[in-house]
């Protein structure tokens, strides 16, 4: 099933934008649906790793009318992935954030036919768990220095009481 979670139209440079974010429940169903049917999406597991490939197809290359579209327009498919990235093929320094990547193609391009493919390899262990893993080490390590701050300024007091 797909939901559409957020939509948006900006203008800029004296073009317009749109931005679709979609929650889908199984990304390798997607292609069923007629609005993705141009795209196939892949999961694999091997190892210790999630590999996800996406091959996006020709378009439909209908046309649009004078919309003032010359074809150095980008199409651009950006994916938040939730774990360490290990391998990809969005390009050299494409890293974002540390966990996204975007894979550009020209209109023309698009509109020409050539298709896309996209592959990331991810660990299996969420960014979120490694996050969490270090805020509580941290906050351990923190409690163990005060402990042992409050343990040495009591010994230390204990030596200099006069009776």
């Amino acid at each position: 099933m797909i939901h559409l979670t957020r939509w948006a139209g900006a203008r800029r440079f004296g073009r317009r934008f749109v931005q679709v974010r979609l929650r889908v429940d199984d990304i390798t169903k997607l292609g069923q649906s007629p609005l993705f049917a141009w795209s196939t999406y892949q999961i694999d597991r091997p190892d210790d790793m999630l590999v996800y490939r996406q091959h996006l197809g020709p378009s439909a290359n209908k046309p649009v009318g004078s919309v003032g579209w010359n074809g150095s327009e980008l199409m651009a498919v950006r994916v938040h992935l939730p774990s360490r990235i290990r391998y990809h093929n969005a390009g050299a320094d494409n890293l974002r954030r540390g966990n996204i990547l975007v894979w550009e193609q020209t209109l023309a391009d698009r509109q020409a036919g050539k298709p896309m493919e996209i592959e990331a390899r991810i660990e299996r262990t969420s960014i979120l768990y490694s996050t969490l893993m270090l805020f509580a080490v941290s906050g351990g390590l923190a409690l163990l220095v005060m402990v042992l701050i409050i343990w040495w300024v009591v010994k230390r007091g204990k030596g200099r009481v006069k009776r």
